[in-house]
């Protein structure tokens, strides 16, 4: 009697140790039971990307956007080829503000993914997030602007500010991004150049709020240099009276002592607005000593430019753009295209601008939407309910039955969890052939069935 009372308490006490832990696990299961059937399979199994890859979607689902990209990971590392993985690990990488895994996770999907319409919906997401990413990497630069203080870039590293047109015809105006543009575009073409895209340029001058007439003090130039990692700042000056003389007047800034090193400059005409651009990065070339190859000398004086009234629209596109006008500025590029359809720089904003409105649309949720109905998207529903199934055998002839003799009702039940395909819906009628062939709706063709089953 004596040992049954000394063993009871110590019985008692395991018990309670134990309590915890299976209250947890019983939470869990209660909270979301595919989810742990999920960890489960992965603890039985981690060397699996199926199972990796389902537990890094049902993470996603439960927006645990860290847990879902680390098992996501795991998934493409041990099966490259898997678009779904490289797709949800986009997503999640993007939910962090992770834009360079973003983007390394969506170009692999764009490589090895199976649905065309996701395809086209990640096409126009990377232009947008580029957009995004461009004013996350000004924002961060300007927070970070101090530790940028005794940072030094080589000077052979150049970025041009918007110019400023001091112009009394006022319909000039958008000339300012145009020309930028233009003179980035024609320096880029000298090797022994670096030069930083408009877009990023334009990006710091919006965080920072720099005014048109504070572009052209050193000091303030120096300090978007500073902050966009140039060693050179080109800022320029459009300036042009009442009549068809222009002229155009520039400075090369170093950021790092914050002295011009260049004063380019080039007069000539409005109407001929091409031949004193050219002229002025010819000037540009000549003060830092930059020496075109042969090459890319005759490529600059072999360059195509376009009509003027084409560039002053492909200009106020630009403006539109930057403004964060889309829909203006894909109008305003598309009638650049229209006055001159040779003018193929228009041709690819209005492209990017479409794709970038477009792709500010997308999201995980329209990207799940697209992948209803799809191979892919089976993998994602199945992942859902904690099962690591690609596809289901009776989807599959599902689909090729549909496809050999479509019917108001599918003969085919779905048995997945997740429910089944209950439809019983029949004609009224049946005609002579269907009451032959004893179909509802007899097949007009013919097909062949290949059923490949996989071992496990």
């Amino acid at each position: 009697m004596q040992r049954r009372l000394r063993v009871r308490p110590l019985v008692l006490a395991a018990a309670l140790l134990c309590a915890p832990a299976a209250v947890a696990l019983h939470a869990q299961a209660a909270g979301d039971p595919a989810l742990t059937k999920l960890e489960q399979r992965v603890a039985r199994d981690p060397n699996s990307a199926k199972a990796q890859r389902a537990l890094g979607v049902k993470y996603f689902e439960l927006k645990r956007f860290g847990e879902a990209k680390a098992a996501l990971d795991k998934a493409r590392a041990m099966d490259p080829k898997d678009g779904v993985s490289a797709l949800y690990a986009g997503m999640s990488a993007e939910a962090l503000n992770d834009f360079a895994g973003a983007r390394d996770a969506y170009s692999k999907y764009l490589e090895v993914g199976k649905s065309k319409a996701t395809k086209k919906q990640i096409n126009e997401r990377l232009v947008a997030m580029a957009r995004d990413e461009l004013k996350a990497q000004a924002k961060q630069a300007v927070a970070n602007e101090a530790r940028l203080r005794g940072v030094q870039s080589p000077s052979t590293t150049v970025a041009v500010l918007p110019f400023h047109c001091a112009c009394t015809d006022t319909a000039l105006k958008p000339l300012e991004r145009g020309m930028a543009d233009l003179v980035v575009t024609d320096l880029a073409r000298a090797s022994a150049l670096k030069v930083l895209e408009r877009d990023r340029m334009q990006a710091i001058v919006d965080e920072i709020k720099l005014s048109q007439t504070a572009q052209a003090d050193p000091a303030t130039a120096t300090r978007a240099g500073k902050l966009i990692a140039a060693g050179s700042i080109l800022t320029g000056q459009i300036v042009a009276g009442g009549g068809t003389q222009m002229n155009l007047a520039g400075a090369v800034v170093n950021t790092t002592t914050s002295q011009p090193t260049a004063t380019p400059t080039a007069d000539g005409t409005i109407n001929a607005i091409f031949d004193t651009e050219r002229k002025f990065v010819l000037d540009v070339f000549r003060e830092m000593n930059v020496t075109l190859t042969p090459d890319e000398a005759k490529a600059f004086e072999q360059r195509r430019v376009p009509s003027f009234q084409a560039f002053l629209a492909y200009s106020r596109g630009l403006m539109a753009e930057d403004d964060g006008r889309l829909d203006d500025a894909i109008a305003l590029f598309e009638s650049a295209r229209s006055l001159d359809p040779g003018f193929g720089a228009a041709l690819q904003r209005a492209q990017s601008a479409a794709a970038a409105k477009n792709g500010a649309q997308v999201s995980s949720a329209s990207v799940q939407q697209g992948l209803k109905n799809t191979s892919e998207g089976q993998v994602v529903s199945a992942a859902q309910r904690g099962s690591t199934t690609d596809v289901t055998i009776n989807l599959t002839l599902n689909n090729v039955v549909g496809d050999v003799n479509p019917t108001l009702t599918n003969t085919v039940q779905n048995g997945t969890s997740g429910g089944a395909n209950t439809s019983t819906n029949t004609p009224q009628n049946r005609d002579a052939t269907a009451d032959a062939t004893g179909t509802d709706q007899p097949a007009q063709k013919t097909g062949q069935i290949t059923i490949v089953i996989k071992k496990p």
